[in-house]
């Protein structure tokens, strides 16, 4: 099992998962984010082809500063329409699932990327901290890890790859033990087990077991060496 080594600051470190959290939120972010997922899908594969050697967090980090470099003429084309209802009903729907399979334990996705969990580390010491002064070590921590040698890189990106390798392991274990069909696409394994309990509510049928809190479950970055 993995521990965090900085649980409180989760939110304070830039994460390439804030695009699909907002995706799975109501009405106030839609719009906005999905000019940027619009923007993302259109340049990604272009970007990376100039930048081969950058990770993904890097990668995202690249395109969130050609977003903000966009005219708003330059945006109308990434631009959706308003969400309609049946658009705000569906996410709210997702999002609905995610928080009813968290509160029945599933783990919670962590982030696989090297540089968050190295950034996570240089911000343990800050718990507590007014946001001004975390906001200022993250920028400092994310020129720390350009400086960094690639063989540094790698050894970040394979503590990634085991906080990966964690959790897919959970969340099959998660799947199994609640008799759901398990899949990597956490839209459709949510619904899956919603509607496998749902199903069990209707016939009268114990589920196989009771809630679980969700962060007795998570999959978490193990602590860092030193």
């Amino acid at each position: 099992m993995f521990a965090l080594s900085c649980p409180s600051l989760r939110k304070a470190v830039f994460d390439t998962m804030t695009l699909s959290r907002a995706l799975l939120s109501t009405s106030p972010t839609l719009a906005t984010q999905n000019t940027f997922h619009q923007f993302v899908k259109a340049r990604y594969m272009e970007v990376k082809q100039k930048n081969p050697s950058l990770k993904a967090a890097e990668l995202m980090r690249k395109m969130g500063e050609e977003y903000r470099k966009l005219t708003d003429a330059e945006r109308v084309q990434f631009k959706l329409s308003e969400p309609t209802p049946d658009l705000i009903r569906r996410h709210s729907e997702k999002r609905k699932r995610l928080m009813y399979a968290h509160k029945h334990g599933m783990p919670r996705r962590p982030s696989f990327s090297g540089m968050n969990i190295f950034i996570r580390e240089k911000l343990c010491d800050m718990k507590g901290q007014p946001i001004r002064k975390v906001n200022a070590r993250f920028k400092e921590a994310v020129e720390e890890w350009k400086k960094l040698s690639s063989t540094e890189k790698a050894d970040y990106s394979k503590k990634a790859q085991d906080v990966k390798d964690a959790y897919e392991k959970e969340l099959v274990a998660w799947a199994s033990e609640h008799d759901v069909r398990f899949t990597k696409n956490l839209s459709l394994l949510t619904s899956r087990f919603y509607q496998h309990h749902e199903n069990q509510k209707r016939t009268g049928t114990k589920p196989s077991n009771a809630i679980h809190s969700a962060s007795s479950r998570r999959p978490t970055e193990k602590q860092p060496s030193l």
